[in-house]
């Protein structure tokens, strides 16, 4: 289950045809927006022990130019968008042994992590009724933090790709 932001620009005919301001915007996307993006993910597994990788692409076409930053870790797919109510059973028979207690190190639409916490005298179980985890819509958030810095890029690197054409 990927997670990934991917911000498209969307610019008018007349403008996107010049390669220089095509090229001005694509690297804008690539140099600037992609790594803030990535800066963003990164913050929400701060505190995890075992932290997923965020890959980006991006393409610069004649009719769309954009950025992507995803990752296929099913880990991180499970606590961005949640999961429902579920039975855990030990996967090579035998019993679970957990601890009953458990602080989550992310909280929904949150950007930071911190060690999860797990407290409690171990038991153990043939299986567990697990409540599901909450979606932390990491990915929304993102989105809409970057938006504002997103616009001022592209209207900068068409500035700049204006001039330059000149």
């Amino acid at each position: 289950m990927p997670v990934s932001v991917q911000i498209k620009v969307t610019v008018p005919e007349l403008v996107i045809s010049s390669s220089v301001i095509r090229n001005s915007i694509y690297t804008a996307l690539k140099t600037q927006t992609g790594p803030q993006i990535s800066r963003l993910f990164n913050q929400t597994v701060e505190g995890w022990s075992d932290k997923p990788a965020f890959h980006q692409s991006g393409h610069s076409w004649l009719s769309e130019i954009s950025v992507r930053v995803w990752t296929d870790s099913e880990r991180y797919g499970w606590v961005n968008n949640g999961t429902p109510a579920h039975v855990i059973t030990p996967r090579r028979g035998g019993m679970l042994r957990f601890r009953p207690g458990y602080v989550a190190g992310t909280r929904p639409r949150v950007l930071s992590s911190r060690k999860p916490s797990r407290f409690g005298d171990y038991i153990s179980a043939s299986r567990v009724n697990h409540p599901g985890i909450t979606a932390r819509d990491f990915d929304v958030e993102i989105a809409e933090q970057i938006y504002p810095d997103f616009v001022d890029t592209v209207n900068e690197a068409i500035n700049l790709g204006i001039n330059f054409a000149k």
